[in-house]
């Protein structure tokens, strides 16, 4: 029975991360009206980041959390960039264009870092 209460404290934290990741495609689609699943790549990466640091180079979890969190922003950047940059390329193309663009260089960006 002591099992029980980190069980529920787990469950609990499990059912707020799904609840943040969540809202943050809720906040994307009412936003631009079109569902990013780039988002949860770059939610994955972060925490792939914070297991890297804490599990594998054995950091402080409060330090690991921080440097996982600006590890994902600095990525999010770079891929935004990315993404502008291809939008430029290819910008008297279709009009889904741009958001392709965006999808295609999350994908590349979170496939490379997680694999």
């Amino acid at each position: 029975m002591t099992i029980l209460p980190q069980l529920i404290v787990n469950s609990i934290i499990a059912g707020a991360i799904y609840t943040l990741v969540a809202i943050g495609f809720n906040l994307i689609y009412g936003t631009v009206k079109f569902f990013d699943l780039g988002y949860g790549a770059l939610t994955a990466v972060g925490g792939y980041a914070a297991f890297l640091f804490h599990k594998k180079l054995g950091l402080d979890l409060a330090l690991s959390i921080i440097l996982a969190v600006l590890l994902t922003g600095a990525i999010g950047w770079l891929v935004n960039q990315l993404g502008d940059y291809i939008f430029r390329v290819i910008h008297n193309s279709a009009q889904e264009a741009p958001i392709f663009a965006k999808f295609v260089a999350q994908k590349m960006a979170s496939d490379t870092l997680i694999f």
